[in-house]
Parts: structure tokens; sequence; C-alpha cells
């Protein structure tokens, strides 16, 4: 049965899941919660929830996507990030975690996401479903522009940059950095650097943001990149793709 929480139980592990929410625009992020529970009378040694144990799929809903259509996920996650950990979980006692998708929405229609979590045991690996749900993509304007890897584009960064700094016509430079959490930012400078000014420091009339890639989100202020911050560190992204270019929107010309 479809909707936005399932479950499914499995040796006395039950797993659920349950959507932030299940109609979405193009382009916008996808929050699944997942809940792991022992229903048993006793202590049972899990893996922890992260990207490692648990396993997201989806397909278009309908007769034959599943079969034909079925790809698999990865969650938002931070490259600092701790994974293969395993804790007891206690009689009826359980664990949740919220997962942030940025690659469910990059085409309209009617799709369904399923989940499970793997747990390795000592003649292979067990597996605790949770029950499918439902969630759908629809809306003639864009969320966000993203790219092949669910990253926003380069150009909407900009743009949501220039917002924040009441600046729709400066020029506007990004450059993307793995911030001290272990995730994605982008880094937008706004406004014009003086001609005359070295290169080591930007303009004081510039403003500069991180913006969220994942949300498609400003994140906050901070201090102007300098030519040196971009020759030390910067590396290319995939170009927009063309999924993400078909999608129609009026708001991002």
């Amino acid at each position: 049965m479809f909707g936005n929480r399932s479950y499914s139980r499995y040796e006395g592990l039950e797993l659920s899941t349950a959507l932030e929410k299940d109609h979405l625009l193009p382009g916008e992020p996808l929050l699944c919660t997942v809940t792991l529970k022992n229903n048993s009378s006793h202590a049972i040694r899990v893996k922890q929830l992260d990207h490692t144990s648990l396993f997201f799929s989806f397909w278009p809903k309908g007769k034959g996507g599943k079969t034909e259509n079925t790809t698999f996920v990865t969650p938002v996650f931070s490259t600092l990030l701790d994974t293969g950990a395993e804790i007891s979980l206690q009689p009826h006692a359980s664990m949740s975690r919220p997962f942030l998708f940025t690659t469910l929405t990059m085409q309209r229609g009617d799709f369904v996401l399923s989940a499970y979590h793997q747990q390795p045991v000592a003649d292979g690996q067990k597996k605790t479903f949770a029950r499918s749900v439902a969630y759908s993509v629809a809306g003639e304007t864009a969320f966000a522009h993203r790219t092949v890897d669910g990253l926003l584009s380069r150009s909407d960064a900009i743009r949501l940059a220039k917002e924040a700094a009441a600046m729709p016509v400066a020029p506007a430079d990004a450059l993307m950095i793995i911030d001290e959490s272990g995730f994605r930012k982008w880094w937008v400078n706004v406004g014009a650097t003086a001609a005359s000014a070295p290169a080591s420091a930007p303009s004081t009339a510039m403003k500069s943001y991180y913006i969220d890639p994942y949300r498609a989100v400003n994140w906050r202020e901070a201090q102007p990149f300098t030519a040196e911050d971009r020759r030390s560190g910067t590396r290319e992204l995939p170009k927009d793709s063309k999924v993400a270019q078909r999608l129609l929107q009026r708001t991002h010309p």
C-alpha cells in the first residue's frame, strides 16, 4: 500500500520510511526519514543507518516500471562521515535518521522509492526491506536546475547569491568547495573587483555567499574568495545535465 510512510518486518527488525512530502517540483530535494526498530524480546546487533548500510532505489510507477527502469540512488552524505559502525539495538528500541536526495526529481512523473537495510551475518547478508513509498514530480516551474550528480547548477547558485546581495545585474563568479563538515558548497562572489587591486585582495564592495547545492538555498554570507583561493583548490563539475536543461521553468531565464 502506497503512501508517505511505510514499514516492513524481518526477523524482529522493522524498517520504515517516511517522506517529508510526496508532491515535489522538478529539481526539488526529497527528504526521507528511515527508522529501524527492534520488535523482538532480545538485543540485536545492527549497523548504524548511513549510506553504506541502507540501499535506495526508485522507478516509474506503473506496469513494468520496477523491472525495466529501477535505478539505485545514494543520498547526500559527508565525505568525513564514519561508516560501518554497529550498535546493540535493545528490545523495542529504534533509531532514525533523515536522508536527503537530490536526484529523485530530475524528471516529471509518478515514482516509487524503495529502501532496505543490509546487515552482515555469518552466512552472508541479512536484508530488512521497507515497503515502497510513492511520490510525484510535477509543475511547470523548476525548483532548481541540477547537474547530472544532483548538485545545484553554477548558474542557479549565482542567481541565489545575486538575490541575497540585491545586485541582480552585477558580475559574479563561483567555485565549488568542500566545507569543514565534508559537504559541498558553492562559494559565490558578487560585484566587481577594482583593476588596481592585488590578486589576493577582493574588493571591499564585493559580497560573497555560501550556497547549499543540495537544498538550493543561500547558506550564509562569506568572505569573498580571491584569485589565490581559486588557484589553490577548485575543481570543475559536470556540465548541467540535458535532463535538467529540459525542465520547463519560467523564473530562471
